[in-house]
């Protein structure tokens, strides 16, 4: 059995949306820039994208080249035992 995601399913949007509110999530008082969660999901692009839908759904703020999360998405994250 062959543990490797399938390409077409690797690079979703979804997937790296999912990075980026993980890592502002786990980041706790830390704040990132927009550049290193762009390093962290490997394209500034696809990283921008993500960032945009998140923001736009209320599940992160950014201000200035800074990215944290929103209190909603603390909670949500709370909520279903902290296990993603």
């Amino acid at each position: 059995m062959s543990t490797e995601i399938p390409v077409e399913y690797a690079d979703v949007p979804e997937n790296f949306q999912r990075q980026v509110l993980e890592l502002v999530i786990w980041a706790g008082e830390k704040w990132y820039t927009i550049l290193q969660l762009a390093e962290h999901v490997g394209d500034l692009i696809d990283a921008l994208d993500a960032m945009q839908a998140l923001s736009d759904a209320g599940l992160i703020h950014r201000q200035g080249n800074y990215v944290f999360p929103t209190r909603a998405a603390i909670h949500l994250h709370d909520l279903f035992g902290a296990t993603w």
